[in-house]
């Protein structure tokens, strides 16, 4: 359903001033923000009707209002104004996606990281649903006598791999015959289709040199599942503590170690991690660590 164009004015005031604060804002303020001459009472009313179409909401009864998800929705679909871009920054932007071949996973790992760069806020990007993905093809690489890389190759230019070790000598006629018989198995098939199940019967027909191949074979199995999981990636969460409502807190826990001069500049490269203890790995180089127990 459509808004009006006075009902429209006053959602952008709503989002945009909710995206400038974080705060909640009052009718008053909405109308001293619209252009031409409209009541608090207009305001108000304007106010309850999107609300009970599920645009808005009020955080506690006398607070002000801020936009929901779909408020949020409607806004970036029929409202926001589109910005041009510096000629620098679509340049970038372009450069991110001009592989010739793209892994999916590593332009998604781009985007994020740009849009965080770009838009000042911390940014998430995930992949779609994999379950229609099918394996394009295996490729086995030999790295020493008794370690190989195996590559999965997916039909949406994914590509996934692991290093396996062997008890026995890889000769090349050992791994052309291993990946003629996994890709005569594997490739064509969906990722789903590849079960533990399947993989045991891969390992059957195999007869005596099952357990020869059977490492293998569990290293295929593991880049399978790994390629249906999917992924998350996120940047920019020192970006956070930009923002008003964080600010507060960001310069009363930092102050006693950064200059608050200092901190538009580090706010970029810090991250902020909660969970249980210790994390050696990752916060290995790190310059400076935090933590407050209650």
């Amino acid at each position: 359903m459509e808004l009006d164009p006075r009902k429209s004015r006053i959602l952008t005031c709503v989002v945009e001033s909710y995206i400038r604060t974080g705060e909640p804002i009052g009718s008053k303020m909405i109308a001293a923000m619209l252009e031409d001459t409209v009541s608090s009472a207009t305001v108000r009313n304007d106010l309850a009707y999107l609300g009970e179409q599920g645009y808005i909401e009020q955080p506690h009864t006398s607070a002000g209002r801020i936009p929901t998800h779909r408020g949020l929705r409607y806004y970036l679909d029929h409202l926001m104004i589109p910005q041009p871009l510096e000629q620098a920054t679509r340049s970038e932007i372009d450069a991110l996606f001009n592989y010739c071949d793209p892994d999916p996973d590593r332009v998604l790992e781009g985007a994020a990281r740009m849009l965080a760069k770009e838009t000042g806020c911390f940014a998430i990007s995930t992949t779609i649903s994999r379950q229609s993905l099918f394996v394009k093809r295996i490729e086995i690489i030999p790295a020493t006598a008794h370690t190989v890389v195996i590559l999965l190759l997916c039909s949406n230019g994914m590509v996934k791999n692991k290093v396996c070790r062997v008890n026995f000598e890889l000769t090349p006629n050992v791994v052309d015959f291993f990946q003629s018989f996994a890709n005569g198995r594997l490739a064509g098939h969906s990722l789903n289709e590849i079960t533990a199940r399947y993989i045991n019967l891969m390992a059957f027909t195999l007869g005596e040199h099952s357990d020869i191949f059977a490492p293998l074979l569990a290293a295929i199995y593991e880049l399978c599942r790994e390629a249906c999981e999917g992924a998350l990636y996120r940047s920019g969460t020192g970006n956070l503590l930009q923002h008003p409502e964080l600010r507060t807190v960001a310069d009363r826990g930092l102050s006693p170690f950064v200059p608050s001069a200092l901190w538009g500049w580090l706010a970029p490269s810090v991250w902020i991690m909660q969970g249980l203890f210790p994390m050696w790995n990752t916060l290995r180089g790190c310059s400076a660590e935090c933590s407050a127990t209650h």
